[in-house]
């Protein structure tokens, strides 16, 4: 065993700087292996573990009061596996809610302070001033996404008029208040909320929360209740009703966490796949640049499996000092990650060391350098030393030569540079492969934050399904009519459409059902197989609903309503975030067979300039403003919202730029260098024979220019077309099951020649120790 220590050490230290170099690869991949790590399984066990610690709710039920009654409470305590209930007399409504300097719809639950409050009770965040009668407590996600501070001005709008509060300070909120849920719980004063009381009192609701002995129970428990006091119950019962289980706001919390964990241990599993490379190359030059010392070695009595063990040694030892380098690194930048993570969670994520996660991480990244190591030395075994003394020679080399530069014609540079492409073909390849990967890697990553940062109209048309100019919502459905003639005239509209949502029970699943009474004349991309519904009898299915179900197109289903169901043909398969992507889509007469009552309250409007939007806002506000619940700019809109989204993704694709060109600059400075160091005495007879540093600097660089130039070429290529598949990847747990996001060919491109350029200027700098290189040294030596 001290031999193979002796051999082991004796490397390391003849080749010093390729040492490092291949630590700090395998840093950056032990530092996002186990970010990552952290992220995809940590993250969601601290949701879970603070949902407990503050005894948060596992379902909640928020009913109109003129709807409530006490069977519901009932319900809930004898409910199987319901271990705790509560209730409590809130003020709620939909509303546009201050949220990022701008107004979103939402709804509002309002809360007496100084109410007892077991699940989840109130807990503030940072500093904070008493309530009174005009002050109000926000959830922690207004400050962390919505950029509201202490002391300053917030307001809901609650059919057309602004109610005004000052921020008195910011609650710890576990269950309510997510952007994708949007059912937020603000907190007053007795005296502030008897005052907000009498101007909307028929805001006044029963919050129904409930715990359960396993919170996997909170989707059929969610399921069970809608289902007996809102499906199977008079529409006119239920103009006010919210449901939502901790797997839904779970899910909400998490989702973000989740994509970039696993876009970091997707970027990990290239970079480790780059340094399992890097490592055979490294093994392959070791072994041709000790080719003599081998034949020595094994001429003196050392045995192959030594030598090869020597090797293992060598590096697996910096493997394992590597990775728990990039460990200790990712501890110490977790908490800047939380921070920009509660952007859009609202929860501060507080990760100690976790001797479990670290230890996969470590074993992962070991054992594939273990095997990489064994697999690649492995010839050695075949080596017989007299071959080894020889340098490797076993016969004479009679092979064509292909460049012979007396009668291939071109510039001598040039000729040289290629000859040394050819020569060192496993150099080029390696540098094509790992430039591909990383150049990929890179490119997808620029394109998500093109699409939700940049551009997001695609990403949110995912996100909402149909995303017109300009939302309308109505506050008596029997108006529907007069304001849609309004908007109509309006030159600035070329076309309006109705566009409502109502909550359905499809085979026993709660669904988002889409209507409208005519599919064509939407312009959203929801549907991704088959056709809408024309007829009455028709719907198109969501993806995971059409799963989950098991039924597919052409096949018929039950969907219940106002305590009526009918069986309908599924005509496509649709799309959308919403309701974790369990929706349908169907006209206004399929409607009307659960509800012949039914009359739309909500109009979409698609501008001829997306400019003139404000403007029309203006004008029907001027003309009707007594008939309007909300009128929303969706563009406008859109941006607020996703703007959260934007900020991290650009975080995280700035963070992983600059470790794409970290690690092109480490793979290069290991190849150059090595080149270098192979072909000293050449470099030195050229010089003798009036090369240039410059000339020599030039033809190393070019020689792998091509390597450099389609590997990058490729990743972007790969970057480009299978962005969309990667995408899908990610968020088909959401309810995307296909997509159309266009990849960001303008930010691909100035990727591709910013590697291009940076390869070419850092192979320059690591080239200029060619001008070290002397004939007289090479003599003298």
């Amino acid at each position: 065993m001290k031999k193979i220590l002796m051999l082991s050490f004796s490397n390391i230290r003849k080749n010093k700087g390729q040492s490092i170099n291949l630590l700090a690869v395998i840093l950056i991949t032990g530092f996002l292996l186990n970010l990552g790590l952290l992220l995809l399984i940590n993250f969601t066990k601290f949701y879970d573990s603070l949902s407990e610690e503050v005894n948060s709710p596992h379902a909640a039920f928020l009913v109109n009061r003129s709807a409530y009654s006490t069977a519901q409470s009932d319900y809930l305590k004898s409910y199987p596996g319901v271990t705790e209930t509560e209730e409590q007399e809130v003020l709620s409504d939909s509303a546009g809610i201050k949220y990022n300097g701008d107004k979103i719809p939402g709804m509002f639950i309002m809360v007496k302070a100084s109410e007892k409050q077991d699940m989840n009770p109130l807990k503030l965040i940072g500093p904070s001033n008493p309530l009174d009668e005009n002050s109000i407590y926000l959830p922690y996600l207004m400050k962390s996404g919505g950029k509201m501070n202490l002391g300053e001005d917030f307001f809901i709008s609650i059919e057309g008029k602004e109610y005004h509060f000052t921020i008195a300070g910011f609650t710890e909120e576990v269950y309510f208040g997510s952007n994708t849920i949007q059912c937020y719980r603000f907190y007053l004063s007795d005296e502030g909320y008897e005052k907000l009381h009498k101007s909307i009192p028929t805001s006044s609701s029963i919050l129904q929360t409930v715990r359960l002995e396993k919170a996997a129970l909170s989707n059929e428990l969610m399921k069970d209740f809608s289902n007996k006091f809102y499906y199977q119950a008079s529409a006119g019962n239920t103009s006010t009703y919210f449901s939502s289980s901790y797997t839904e706001v779970k899910t909400s919390r998490t989702f973000l966490s989740g994509i970039t964990s696993m876009i970091l241990v997707a970027l990990a599993a290239v970079i480790l796949l780059v340094s399992l490379v890097v490592i055979r190359f490294r093994i392959h030059n070791t072994i041709d640049e000790s080719m003599v010392n081998i034949g020595v070695l094994k001429a003196i009595g050392y045995q192959s499996r030594q030598i090869i063990a020597s090797l293992v040694l060598q590096f697996t030892g910096i493997a394992t000092v590597a990775t728990l380098l990039g460990t200790a690194l990712s501890y110490a930048v977790l908490p800047i990650i939380s921070d920009i993570l509660k952007i859009q969670t609202a929860l501060i994520w507080k990760q100690e060391f976790d001797p479990m996660i670290s230890s996969i991480t470590l074993l992962i990244i070991v054992l594939f350098v273990f095997a990489d190591t064994v697999l690649t030395a492995l010839r050695i075994r075949k080596m017989h030393p007299l071959t080894a003394l020889r340098s490797g020679i076993s016969t004479h080399n009679f092979r064509h030569n292909p460049f012979a530069l007396e009668t291939t014609p071109g510039g001598l540079i040039l000729l040289l540079a290629v000859k040394n492409v050819y020569q060192n073909l496993k150099q080029n390849i390696m540098i094509f492969a790992v430039l591909a990967a990383i150049t990929f890697a890179s490119a997808s990553v620029l394109s998500i934050y093109s699409n939700v940062g940049l551009h997001p109209d695609s990403f949110a048309e995912l996100v909402a399904g149909e995303v017109p100019d300009l939302v309308i919502l109505i506050k008596d459905p029997l108006n529907s009519a007069k304001v849609m003639n309004d908007v109509k005239s309006s030159s600035k509209v070329r076309k309006v459409i109705y566009y409502v949502s109502r909550s359905v029970l499809v085979d026993g699943n709660e669904a988002q059902s889409y209507i409208t009474d005519d599919y064509s004349l939407t312009e959203g991309k929801m549907l991704y197989k088959g056709r809408y519904p024309k007829h009455d009898n028709e719907i198109a299915l969501s993806g995971p609903l059409s799963q989950h179900t098991g039924k597919k197109i052409g096949d018929i289903i039950n969907v219940t309503y106002n305590n009526k169901s009918y069986d309908y043909l599924i005509t496509g398969l649709i799309q959308s975030m919403n309701n974790n992507g369990k929706g349908l889509s169907i006209t206004t007469e399929g409607m009307k067979r659960l509800y012949p009552d039914f009359l739309p309250e909500q109009i979409y409007a698609y501008m001829n300039n997306t400019s003139d939007t404000e403007k029309l806002i203006n004008n029907l506000t001027a003309k009707d403003e007594h008939l309007f619940i909300n009128i929303l700019n969706m563009k406008k809109l859109a941006d607020v919202q996703l703007s959260v989204y934007g900020s991290v993704f650009a975080i995280i694709t700035a963070t992983i730029t600059i470790i794409t060109c970290f690690v092109v600059i480490l793979v290069l400075y290991l190849v150059l260098k090595t080149s270098i160091l192979r072909n000293r005495r050449e470099i030195g007879i050229q010089k003798a024979l009036g090369f240039t540093t410059y000339q020599l600097m030039n033809q190393l660089s070019i020689s792998y220019s091509p390597a450099v130039i389609t590997g990058t070429a490729v990743g972007c290529l790969l970057g480009i077309y299978c962005f969309n598949p990667l995408f899908v990847a990610l968020v088909q747990s959401l309810g995307i099951m296909t997509a159309s996001m266009p990849a960001s060919h303008s930010l691909t491109a100035l990727l591709g020649i910013g590697i291009v350029i940076l390869s070419y200027l850092i192979s320059l700098v690591i080239t200029l120790r060619i001008r070290k290189i002397t004939p007289y040294m090479l003599v003298s030596e």
